[in-house]
């Protein structure tokens, strides 16, 4: 006997909480049928039930793609996500050629109220297949699988918390007395200074997830697919972030700037702070753990600025540990640009540990280095390019301290192309 339900999901949170909890009741080859108007929240409850999954790759609304495969990042089903707005029966279903899949997937299709497609014959076959899930659901967490336009009457989860779901974290929640769902608040750090890295940690600091490709010419290719990546494996939507840290540089002007305005967008279509970060800073920090320096010791980071050039800066150690569990280091000269050469004849390398990827480049860097080794074998974990996850601690221990954290590009170098000066004159 099929039963009806009916929940009130005041916003979008709530929306894509109960898609996590109802996630926790799918398994593979069931199918969810959404209905409503355009707005009405089927795309926003089809993310929740991807993230509770932990499928790869972002839910978003398939208007102009028919269908959309979502593989699972962990064991369990996948998400096929089906657009039914240009579809003119179920029998085109039959046309995407997914049926072999269909078996070990959550197949979720959205249906406009009004369209071709939600005649009440079609909607009711596509509804009869849906109900086996729905019945496996405990009493506080069975739910019907439709999304209508109209407004529910019972708030979700006032019969009780709201379950949690696979892979989610959870936090106290005073106010019950127990533990509630919860996303986990994330802080998301991007840096495209000398590598395309980006970062989650939680807000205390602790790495969620991290990547890095060592890759200095597709930052726009590459960034993107991997800011997706990394929130699907912490298991984190991109609603849940608190902030958004960018690595400033110094850099070439192209690389640079896909991080920044990446980072500047996000940060914005989201609603949260922009925090900037030099990212020499991170390699100095970097240098403090990996090489264990200790407080007074001095580190000359030198990154590679093309032309025989470096972007250098010289800091000294304060703390070996501080908030955050990053190193705290000041800046003693620098950030500048200069030739190699020129930086090691200035004395700026003098009695310093010196790091990045000028060392390998370029051999007076190279010889510095060796010279203020004090362990030679020690010298070979230097770290080259900056770490996302400092990053992001150097911005939340910062931006703890009260200190301003701009997001001003780097560049240091001014732009090869330059306003043309006035015509001369030409005299017959």
């Amino acid at each position: 006997m099929s039963r009806s339900y009916t929940l009130d999901l005041p916003d979008v949170d709530a929306t894509r909480a109960f898609g996590r909890a109802l996630a926790a009741v799918l398994r593979a080859g069931d199918l969810v049928v959404l209905t409503g108007d355009l707005g009405a929240g089927k795309t926003t409850l089809t993310q929740g039930i991807g993230s509770g999954l932990g499928v790869r790759g972002q839910v978003a609304s398939p208007t102009f793609i028919i269908a959309r495969e979502h593989p699972p990042v962990t064991p369990g089903p996948g998400l096929v996500h089906v657009d039914a707005y240009r579809l003119g029966s179920l029998d085109e279903v039959d046309a995407l050629d997914l049926d072999s899949s269909l078996d070990d997937v959550v197949t979720v299709v959205e249906w406009g109220e009004g369209s071709s497609s939600s005649s009440p014959t079609t909607a009711s076959r596509c509804a009869s297949s849906a109900r086996t899930a729905a019945s496996r659901a405990p009493p506080t967490t069975r739910a019907p699988r439709s999304a209508s336009g109209t407004r529910p009457s019972r708030p979700w989860g006032s019969a009780g918390p709201t379950p949690r779901c696979p892979g989610s974290r959870s936090r106290p929640d005073p106010g019950a007395g127990g533990s509630t769902y919860a996303g986990v608040v994330a802080v998301l750090a991007v840096d495209t200074s000398a590598a395309v890295a980006v970062a989650l940690v939680g807000e205390g600091g602790e790495r969620l997830a991290s990547h890095v490709v060592d890759e200095q010419r597709r930052h726009a290719e590459l960034l993107a697919p991997l800011v997706s990546e990394v929130l699907h494996e912490a298991q984190v939507h991109r609603s849940e972030l608190t902030a958004v840290v960018a690595g400033t540089g110094p850099a070439p002007f192209t690389g640079l700037r896909v991080g920044l305005v990446t980072a500047r967008t996000l940060a914005l279509s989201l609603g949260v702070p922009v925090w900037g970060v030099c990212s020499l800073d991170a390699l100095a920090a970097q240098a403090v753990g990996d090489l264990g320096l200790e407080p007074d010791d001095e580190v000359l980071v030198a990154a590679d600025a093309r032309r025989r050039e470096v972007y250098w800066a010289r800091y000294r150690v304060v703390a070996h540990e501080g908030p955050h569990g990053v190193p705290v280091v000041e800046t003693v000269a620098g950030p500048d640009v200069a030739r190699a050469v020129d930086v090691v004849a200035a004395g700026h390398a003098d009695g310093a540990v010196v790091v990045g990827r000028g060392v390998a480049l370029y051999p007076e860097l190279g010889e510095a280095a060796s010279a203020a080794a004090t362990d030679p074998e020690a010298s070979g974990d230097a770290p080259d390019v900056p770490d996302p996850v400092v990053l992001a601690r150097l911005a939340l221990a910062r931006h703890a301290a009260g200190e301003e954290l701009p997001t001003t590009p780097l560049y240091l170098r001014r732009p090869d192309a330059q306003v043309p000066g006035t015509p001369k004159r030409a005299s017959a």
